[in-house]
């Protein structure tokens, strides 16, 4: 349940927390995002209810789980897609500084 005391207590600045009223959660559920193979956390995900909508509950817990896997798995793989085109990158560069050099 979020009240305002809630929101008071997050809010970082006076703005903050009144784009945080106005927005008006009435339910959070906060799910990790955590780095396979214990590398640590990647982050945190919100997953917010406003105005007359259910309230999260123990029922959502299993499938706000399953979306942060999910949501992990997808950040990992975009790190070490990021992490071999960088690599590649560098391989090209270093290939054509090796032609350069070998052409003179």
């Amino acid at each position: 349940e979020v009240d305002d005391a809630f929101l008071r207590s997050v809010a970082r600045t006076p703005g903050h927390l009144e784009r945080l009223r106005r927005l008006g959660p009435t339910s959070l559920l906060l799910v990790p995002l955590v780095a396979p193979a214990g590398q640590g956390a990647l982050g945190l995900l919100a997953l917010a209810t406003t105005g007359t909508r259910p309230r999260y509950g123990a029922a959502d817990l299993p499938r706000a789980a399953e979306l942060g896997w999910r949501v992990s798995a997808a950040l990992e793989r975009a790190r070490l897609h990021r992490e071999a085109l960088a690599a590649r990158v560098e391989a090209e560069a270093a290939s054509r500084a090796k032609s350069t050099f070998l052409a003179t």
